[in-house]
This record gives C-alpha cells, structure tokens and sequence, in this order.
C-alpha cells in the first residue's frame, strides 16, 4: 500500500523525519489508490514511523473521495496560488511528467525552494527514466530509483504500481533556464507508442525497443537487426524493416532512410535506444501519427 512505500523510503533516505513530532505531507495528484479511503491510510505514517502527528492532504483534480479539509481539489499550481503554505513532505505517486508537464512548470519549483522535500514513484526503471528525462529537460535532477519490495499489480498487468521510488534532488533549475523542447517531445513520442503498443496487447515487449542482435545471413555470415516494436524489426544494413510472420522474420516493403539509420545511437543506455525506436515506429510503421 502507499503509505508502506513512503515509510519505508523515507527511513531509507530521510531519517531524520523519523525524530519529528509532526509532519506535514501532501499527496499530490491522488486518484484511485493513493486517494483511497479519503487517504487515511497516511495516518499510519504516525505508527509506522514513530512520529506524534501527521497531518495530511491530498491535492488533485480527480480525487476519489468526499470534500473535506483534507482535501484539495485542484492542480498543485492551483492550491499554491491559493496561499497555501508548503508542507514538510510531498509525495507523487506515477506523475507521468510527459503528459503532465504543469508539474514542471511552476508548482515544483516552488516547493524545493521551500526546502520541501519531494518523494515520487514509477511503475518501472524504464517509466523512471521517462520521468528522470522530462524531469531534465526542465532543468531538475533526480535520485537514483529504487526497487519498492512493497509495489503493487493490482490488475496483474505486469506494471507495479509505485515500482521504484525516487525523489527529487533539491537544486533548483537555473535562472533562465528554458526546457529542452528536443526532448521532451522525444520523451512524449515514446510515452505514446508505448501507449500504442499496449492497446494492441504488447504489454511487454518481445525485446528491447533499440535492441540489436545477430542472425545467421542466408548469404553467409551475419546480419544485425533492431527491435523496432511490437513484431518489427529492422535489417540495419539494408534499411528494411521485416515483420514477425508465423514465427519468421519477413521483409516488408518499408524502407528507413540513411539519416535516420546514422541517427541510431551507438554505445548508449536503454533509454536512449528506447526513444530512437518511438521515432522510427511512429515514422514508419504509424505513418508520423
């Protein structure tokens, strides 16, 4: 459950609220699991940790619970214009920064600033580095995520809820910092042919979007083909992209022009492969929808 999750990172990395008589927390963005129960389940935080009185909120246009004083129906932008003091804590379960950039925009900000501490989840390490790019792209660092042991799959779908937890780091972006528009509609892509590919059953990949390997050529030798998505794969000498057929790579008649070949990145991280995949997928195999 979330209040388990944030108890336990919370002795992990922030101790020090361990000593604390009270703690101010919000829940930014609650909806369905974090607003549970109109998130009473947050008051065990006092058992759990050891602290006299928590004292929670659960900010977010979609919560799942009655008006009450708990609860802040809004965006995090739209409590903080209200006059709102910071809290101590704030926790953000799955933002999913590249749709929901306004967190990026302002709210955050100025949070750290308040020296609020802000702790947040992913439902995997490949979700996280989704969250970690957007997160730079606006000029914020994060912590390295960690595997939750208390994570959730209530729909057993593969995907846990609060997979790996991580906060933010509390250095500000820089003056006049403008975000890095390159990548975040790289980061958005990917987010949407991910989306895509789910609604077509692909819940988990066959491999590695960007991954490449070896197969026997019928000329000799070998040849190097990448995961693209789903059931396609690109022939990276040829510039073909084949399609699983029965169990057998078959050519099809898409072809994936030399620039965009050259643009593949060599020696680089998942996450990179990750989003030349999206583009080549939605270039190619979606048309540039």
């Amino acid at each position: 459950m979330p209040v388990v999750s944030l108890a336990w990172y919370l002795a992990r990395h922030f101790p020090e609220y361990l000593e604390r008589q009270h703690l101010d927390l919000w829940v930014i963005g609650a909806e369905l699991i974090d607003g549970k129960d109109a998130g009473g389940w947050f008051a065990c935080l006092e058992a759990l940790l050891g602290i006299e009185a928590v004292h929670y909120r659960l900010i977010g246009p979609d919560v799942n619970a009655p008006d009450n004083e708990r609860i802040l129906k809004g965006t995090l932008n739209e409590v903080l214009a209200q006059g709102m003091a910071p809290p101590d804590l704030a926790v953000i379960f799955q933002p999913g920064f590249e749709e929901n950039t306004s967190l990026l925009e302002g709210g955050l900000s100025e949070l750290l600033s308040a020296s609020t501490h802000v702790i947040a989840s992913s439902y995997s390490e490949e979700e996280y580095e989704r969250d970690r790019l957007m997160a730079q792209a606006y000029g914020f660092q994060l912590a390295k995520a960690e595997n939750n042991p208390f994570s959730l799959d209530p729909a057993e779908t593969g995907l846990k809820w609060a997979g790996c937890l991580w906060h933010f780091e509390q250095a500000l972006p820089d003056a006049g910092f403008k975000p890095d528009q390159v990548m975040i509609n790289a980061v958005q892509c990917l987010s949407h042919m991910v989306a895509h590919s789910r609604i077509k059953g692909f819940w988990n990949q066959p491999a590695a979007p960007g991954s490449s390997f070896l197969i026997p050529d019928t000329g000799g030798g070998q040849r190097e083909m990448i995961h693209v998505f789903d059931n396609y794969y690109l022939d990276r000498r040829a510039g073909v992209i084949y399609g699983l057929d029965e169990g057998r790579l078959r050519p099809t008649e898409i072809e994936v022009s030399h620039e965009d070949l050259q643009a593949y990145p060599e020696y680089t991280t998942p996450i990179y492969l990750a989003l030349w995949a999206a583009a080549i997928k939605q270039q190619y195999l979606l048309g540039g929808g």
